[in-house]
């Protein structure tokens, strides 16, 4: 079994989760929270940019996601199976050391946003 590679290391720094039907943020019912918006999405562009300098801002519909996915593994020798990706995320290049922290820190309680990660090399 082969470990796969993240494909959007290199590309983007911070991984911005939206909330999608099923998430958990809307089974627990955080106060707040809502499936993102195409509003919704503007609007944490809009943060994005006035938080960290962005060289690159790239979004990932749930189609998308699938593809990536299934490109992680094309001989199914990880140990996965390349299933449908029900999410969208924002993905942000930056040249800021700290841009995820204060992505996390100015996105944590906008609504449509689940969650924000360090693109990690291999982690999917």
């Amino acid at each position: 079994m082969r470990a796969p590679v993240n494909f959007w290391a290199g590309k983007a720094d911070v991984q911005i989760v939206l909330t999608v039907p099923g998430s958990p943020l809307l089974e627990v019912e955080k106060e707040g929270a809502r499936v993102a918006t195409a509003k919704d999405r503007e609007a944490v562009v809009e943060k994005i940019l006035q938080v960290v300098d962005a060289e690159k801002i790239h979004y990932e519909d749930s189609a998308f996601a699938t593809k990536v996915r299934a490109s992680y593994c094309p001989d199914r020798l990880c140990g996965f199976g390349p299933d449908p990706a029900d999410q969208e995320s924002l993905y942000v290049k930056s040249d800021d050391p700290g841009a995820v922290e204060k992505l996390s820190s100015a996105l944590g309680d906008t609504p449509g946003v689940d969650f924000v990660f360090p693109v990690r090399p291999d982690v999917l």
